[in-house]
């Protein structure tokens, strides 16, 4: 009876928001049990500068490296003989999680978050703390106090914690990574409804690959369907940019003023952080001038502490000089900015772009991409559903089995395949280059080119002797079996006279050696040798354009 009474009159304490065992570091408690945020400046500007991180970052792990790296010390609160004490450190990641994860901080009283549940199993009684879900919690009171965050940053903040795990869920997108897969963690099957896994292949590791393999990996069964990412991402950026495109300076030149107010943010907190010092020293001074001189073994340990107060002052004054020569950096370029931000694409495709960047960017547009593949193999049809709740399709050609993007044109595989016939490796390319055709890569034509795109494609090799046998000869070969020009032989063809293949319209034309002796063809030639066998016999009706000499 007493203990039921001690928990109901705990829990009616709790449902007025004045229970409190401890306040975390920010906060400070009163002597009638309100709790406000400490007076420490100090404290208040770290506390506020790890949120804007948090927000913008959308990672606690992030956060982390960014303070490990630019050395940004954390407050904690630590509890001695002589109760509690504020010391400076570099945080862990329990202490950007504790910060990111209690309500307090976005001004809100909440009692209940854990729950005790007591187990029996064989005979024995087991407990274990589990932790309520936020519609569960049995008290919370919005507003409770002054907070360093709104309520609406609290829940983006969990939710994006949520998002980021890995493997939790069918619905957990997972936190961006550093790989070149764009689409990751988006992308869901339109048969299965499982999410695709992502795959990287190449000799580099850069070659990414969607599948779903969820039943696959369950089940045992096979995949539902796999597919090459380039061709999707491209038309998903391609989307992108003609979303962004009207608020691209805009956004450029919000991300300037965000970055400049990150400097001057950095500035304040190292100021803050050199008063504080220049107080710990100025009060190690103090005691130390109060010290009898003569009693050294005391003069001399006070001497050490102001020793070591003056060098941690001069080191955070040379750190915040550092910062003001990076604040006193020339201004940022609009006009660059500005020119950045018409060029989109471009500054997209540059490697120097952060990969992680580039995904936050397209999940804060797109919620999810349901992708289903055409019943031919030959499409994706995919569903793009839009953060605003809009609806949007996308069909996307899919590459066939052994095709990619440095794979060799099938007009160059056609003109290569028509010219084995009637010339050798080194003047096939020279034809190729000089009709502007290149390999898969970009690069220009050489006969070893010329030889492994043969192997590749199980091409025969040029022999005169079978092009004899066979009877196949080029334009130029057909004008010296006739005795002709190239021209004569080009208005045979144009005229239907003489059969020819030409695979493109500049292409070298092929011709059987038999289609030469034809009569028409014949005929025609001896008309053309009757004509260059001298002028025709004078005739006396004809007028002369000779001068008269009477």
């Amino acid at each position: 009876m007493l203990r039921q009474r001690s928990l109901e009159a705990l829990r009616l304490k709790a449902s007025r928001g004045e229970l409190y065992t401890t306040v975390p570091i920010g906060y400070v408690r009163t002597r009638d049990d309100r709790v406000e945020l400490d007076p420490d400046l100090r404290i208040q500007s770290a506390i506020r500068m790890i949120f804007r991180q948090l927000l913008a970052l959308g990672s606690l792990r992030q956060v982390l490296l960014w303070c490990r790296s630019e050395q940004v010390t954390l407050p904690a609160i630590e509890y001695g003989p002589f109760g509690r004490t504020v010391v400076w450190k570099l945080p862990v990641y329990n202490t950007i999680h504790k910060l990111a994860t209690n309500p307090i901080y976005a001004g809100a009283y909440v009692f209940g978050r854990t729950k005790t549940e007591t187990r029996v199993s064989g005979g024995r009684a087991s407990k274990r703390t589990t932790r309520r879900e936020a519609a569960d919690w049995p008290v919370f009171l919005p507003d409770h106090h002054p907070g360093y965050i709104t309520w609406p940053e609290y829940e983006a903040l969990q939710t994006q914690r949520q998002e980021n795990a890995q493997m939790q869920g069918r619905m957990s997108r997972g936190a961006p990574r550093h790989g070149t897969a764009l689409l990751a963690g988006l992308l869901r099957c339109r048969r299965c409804g499982r999410r695709l896994h992502v795959a990287y292949s190449g000799s580099q590791g850069k070659v990414r690959r969607y599948a779903c393999r969820g039943a696959m990996v369950n089940h045992g069964t096979g995949h539902c369907l796999s597919f090459g990412g380039l061709a999707l991402e491209r038309a998903v950026e391609d989307a992108i940019f003609a979303v962004v495109a009207p608020g691209a300076i805009d956004a450029a030149l919000a991300a300037a003023e965000q970055t400049q107010a990150q400097q001057t943010e950095r500035q304040a907190h190292a100021q803050l952080a050199l008063e504080q010092l220049r107080y710990e020293a100025e009060r190690a001074r103090r005691q130390y001038d109060a010290v009898d001189p003569a009693n050294r073994l005391v003069a001399a340990e006070l001497e050490r502490r102001w020793n070591t107060a003056l060098d941690a002052v001069s080191a955070q004054e040379r750190h915040l000089t550092g910062l003001a020569t990076v604040s006193a950096s020339p201004a940022v370029d609009v006009a660059g900015l500005r020119a950045l931000a018409e060029d989109l694409p471009r500054v997209w495709q540059d490697p120097r772009s952060d990969a992680r960047l580039k995904k936050r960017l397209v999940r804060t547009l797109i919620e999810e991409l349901l992708v289903e593949v055409s019943a031919d193999e030959s499409r994706l049809q995919v569903v793009v559903r839009w953060a605003g709740g809009q609806h949007s399709a996308l069909d996307v050609r899919k590459k066939r089995k052994g095709q990619h993007r440095f794979c060799t044109s099938e007009d160059v595989v056609d003109l290569v395949r028509a010219l084995v016939r009637v010339l050798p490796d080194g003047q096939i390319a020279a034809v190729l280059n000089r009709l502007g055709y290149t390999t898969g890569r970009g690069n220009t034509w050489t006969a070893t080119r010329v030889v492994t795109l043969r192997h590749t494609h199980d091409l025969p090799v040029f022999d005169p002797t079978s092009a004899a046998r066979d009877g196949w000869c080029t334009l130029e070969q057909a004008a010296d079996r006739l005795d002709v020009s190239h021209t004569v032989i080009r208005s045979l063809i144009s005229g239907g006279l003489l059969p020819a293949e030409q695979v493109i319209a500049t292409a070298p034309w092929v011709i059987r050696t038999t289609d030469l002796m034809t009569p028409v063809v014949q005929d025609y030639v001896a008309q053309v040798h009757r004509r260059r066998r001298g002028p025709p016999t004078h005739d006396s009706a004809q007028l002369s354009l000779s001068p008269s000499t009477t």
